[in-house]
Parts: structure tokens; C-alpha cells; sequence
């Protein structure tokens, strides 16, 4: 990421007004070319398999284009058979020894296996191929391609169901599409020195290392920090001010902080994080949430995609509490399901003591309120990592715990929705 940032930064300083995103595509392609390329050469070198080294940089270049972290167990089975078996075969030249060396900076290419992995792994589809050849006698030729053909079909296919399902969309462009390094460059110039900048996407970090001379020389100071709530908090309280682009503000409004116009930039895109409200980490224990009550708005937050919950929040009031999935797409809202009882009412009454004894709390109750609302949140594969909610009128009392199913790490947060506009 970070050589595909540099050169990107290279290509923006030569075009200052043409936007990374018309020619990042073809970035992007030239290096997944020149990496199936090392690949596909390493695998000639370290097995001296023609059709391993073919099969290995194809199964490459198809799985580069699934999202995330797609690797298979087909890939680690096949990168181990091939370390194995290049142990067990004597290099025939220098190369075979230096060769794994210089892929093992591959690695920082590709999140779905770095160069020597599918460099070992080809090693791994000709090892196996070589067994069954020898193992088939005349028949063995022809067996030994249909293995190696087979398995790279498998290894190509086997990544595409998880991913399609378990990754959550895409956003859609807020300018990212149009800004050129002669806009950001003004924008940026707005930020005061000593603030930082929360990193946006792609195209934004390409945009901030080329200005990075720009800055220096003018003695400008800007940090750049991460897109996570904790480095935002330790930030602001180094003090610094911290500054966001539009995703990130979408991202950190749904963390507890507040976006705010101080610089008078936003509808060009930028804007103020300050501190709003701290978010609550759910645990398998019942805690008190007092962050959350006076708030309409709340957000579900995963820390990665590995959080899906569900976590359980109480919520009790002077007035029935309603509790609506805001923009949820539909096919999300099986993760919601909200439910709010009538204490004035002796069937609600009781049905809320029923759903309490099997939530095993909490503990205690606001003998003042005369609603409750229960809701259980949980994230579908593919939903974003925040899930924003809005109720009809904030809490007196608010108490969260995960279900005892729950997975990953996630919390629930103060949300403060703002209204973000395109980077311009």
C-alpha cells in the first residue's frame, strides 16, 4: 500500500489537474501485472514447471479482485506443500536460493498472499501434480495437468462465495472521483499547522503524500492519523486538532464525536472532529451506560468485520422510547429488532420480566420510568460497520451487554449525524 501510494503520489505531482481517480484503474492493474508476472517467474525458478508457474500468476491476478482478505486454507495447504517440497529438493542454481529472498517483499503488494506465498504455493500445485503423474504411470502426463488445472479452478473459485457476502459495500464516491492535487492542495492549505488529518481512502492518501514537499517547504505540519476512534481520542487529547474528510466524518459521526464547520470548509468537504460522547464496550456483562441516555441518536459499532454482535440494549424512559433502523438496507434488518413495553400495562409488565429473566438483567430499573425498550442489534455479513439508530425520545436510563453468542468487538456509541458534502 504504501509503494502504490508513493507511486500514485509520483503520477499526481506530473498530472496536478487530473483526478488519481481516472488513471489509479490503471495503477492497479500495472501492479498486479508486474506481480503476477514475479510470481509466475518464481514459480518457474523454484519448481521449473511451466504450467504450475501459468496456473499460480492466473489464480493470482482472478482472486486480486475479490475484496478483503480472501486467502483460503486452499492457498496456505498449497504455500506449505511448497515449502515442503522445496526443502526436499536441492536448489539446482544460486537463483532458487535468492529468489524466495527477494519475493519476500512481495508481501506489502497484495492483502490476499504476498508473492512468496503464491510463488510457493505454484510450488505446491506442481508437487502435487508430480505425484499424481507418478503415481498413473502412461496416463500420468495427462493426469498431472488435469490436477493442477483443477485445483487453481478451486482456488480461484473457493474465496468468491465468502466474499461476495461477507464484505460490506462500498461507499460511493463524495468527490474522491473529481478532486485533483490542485484542489486538495487547496483544501488542505485551510487545515491550521499542528492539526492532523484523518486518512480518508486511496485517493485522498495519494493526494496527501504528493503535497507532503509542498507542505514542508512551508513549514506546514500536518499528521495524518488513522480512521479509528481510539487514535482520534488519543489525538485530541495530545491536544491536536483533528480534521476529516467525508468518509472518515460518516465513520467518526457514528463513534461519538461531533463534526463541526469551524474552518467554514465543510461544503467543500472537510470539517472539524471534536469530542461528542463516549461509546460503551459491550461486554458479557451488564453495565450501566449512562454516555448513552439524553441522546436521540445512538449507532451500533463493530471494530472490524469480525464484529457482528448481537448486543442487547435496554433503554428506559419517562415516555414510550420507539427505536428506528435509520438508512438500514433492507437486506440488514434482520440484525434489528426492537421491542418496547407499556409499564402502565400488566401483560407488558409481565412480558418484560419474562425477556429479562432470559437476558439475565439488568440488574436494576428506573422505578420512575414508566417505558422500556429492549433492542437487540447485530450486523449481517455484509452491513457497514456502523448501524446507526434513532429514538423517539432519549433514555433516562441505558444499560448494554452482548448476547452470549456474540462475536468481535463492538460497541455502542453517542451518534451525531451531520450532513457531509463532497470534497470540491
Amino acid at each position: 500500500m504504501h509503494l502504490l501510494e508513493g507511486a500514485g503520489a509520483l503520477i499526481a505531482r506530473l498530472t496536478p489537474h487530473t483526478p488519481p481517480a481516472v488513471w489509479l484503474p490503471f495503477v492497479n492493474y500495472a501492479v498486479t501485472t508486474i506481480s503476477a508476472l514475479f510470481i509466475a517467474f518464481g514459480t518457474l525458478v523454484l519448481t521449473r514447471s511451466r504450467l504450475a508457474a501459468i496456473a499460480v500468476a492466473i489464480a493470482f491476478v482472478a482472486t486480486s479482485v475479490l475484496p478483503g482478505d480472501s486467502i483460503g486454507l486452499l492457498l496456505i495447504a498449497l504455500t506449505l506443500l511448497g515449502v515442503a517440497s522445496f526443502g526436499n529438493r536441492p536448489p539446482k542454481s544460486l537463483a532458487s536460493w535468492v529468489l524466495p529472498t527477494l519475493l519476500f517483499g512481495g508481501f506489502i503488494f497484495n492483502s490476499h498472499g504476498g508473492w512468496l506465498a503464491w510463488a510457493f504455493a505454484g510450488g505446491g500445485l506442481a508437487a502435487i501434480g508430480d505425484y499424481v503423474a507418478a503415481a498413473r504411470g502412461p496416463k500420468g502426463p495427462h493426469l498431472r495437468t488435469l490436477a493442477i488445472v483443477t485445483l487453481t479452478l478451486i482456488l480461484i473459485t473457493a474465496p468468491r462465495p465468502a466474499a461476495s457476502t461477507s464484505t460490506p459495500p462500498a461507499p460511493k464516491p463524495l468527490g474522491h472521483d473529481r478532486v485533483t492535487l490542485a484542489s486538495f492542495r487547496a483544501l488542505v492549505s485551510t487545515i491550521p499547522s499542528g492539526s492532523a488529518l484523518v486518512d480518508d481512502d486511496l485517493i485522498t492518501g495519494i493526494l496527501m503524500r504528493a503535497i507532503d514537499k509542498d507542505l514542508r517547504r512551508a513549514n506546514v505540519e500536518i499528521v495524518r492519523i488513522e480512521n479509528d476512534a481510539a487514535w482520534v481520542r488519543q489525538t485530541l487529547k495530545a491536544p491536536r486538532r483533528v480534521f476529516a474528510l467525508p468518509y472518515a466524518q460518516t465513520t467518526l459521526a457514528m463513534h461519538g464525536f461531533q463534526i463541526a464547520d469551524t474552518l467554514r470548509v465543510a461544503d467543500r468537504g472537510l470539517a472539524e472532529v471534536l469530542p461528542g460522547g463516549a461509546c460503551v464496550a459491550a461486554t458479557s456483562d451488564w453495565q450501566a451506560a449512562p454516555t448513552l441516555t439524553q441522546h436521540r441518536d445512538l449507532a451500533f459499532a463493530a471494530e472490524s468485520d469480525s464484529g457482528r454482535g448481537p448486543v442487547v440494549i435496554y433503554l428506559s424512559g419517562d415516555e414510550p422510547i420507539h427505536v428506528d433502523a435509520t438508512n438500514w438496507p433492507s437486506r440488514t434488518l434482520r440484525g434489528f429488532s426492537p421491542r418496547t413495553f407499556d409499564l402502565t400495562k400488566p401483560q407488558d409488565r409481565q412480558d418484560l420480566e419474562r425477556q429479562r429473566a432470559e437476558d439475565g438483567g439488568p440488574p436494576t430499573a428506573d422505578p420512575s420510568a414508566t417505558s422500556v425498550t429492549r433492542v437487540a442489534l447485530w450486523r449481517m455479513p455484509d452491513a457497514a460497520l456502523e448501524l446507526p439508530i434513532h429514538l423517539s425520545a432519549p433514555a433516562t436510563r441505558a444499560a448494554v451487554k452482548l448476547a452470549p453468542e456474540a462475536k468481535g468487538d463492538v460497541s455502542v456509541c453517542p451518534a451525531f449525524p451531520a450532513a457531509v458534502s463532497a470534497i470540491r
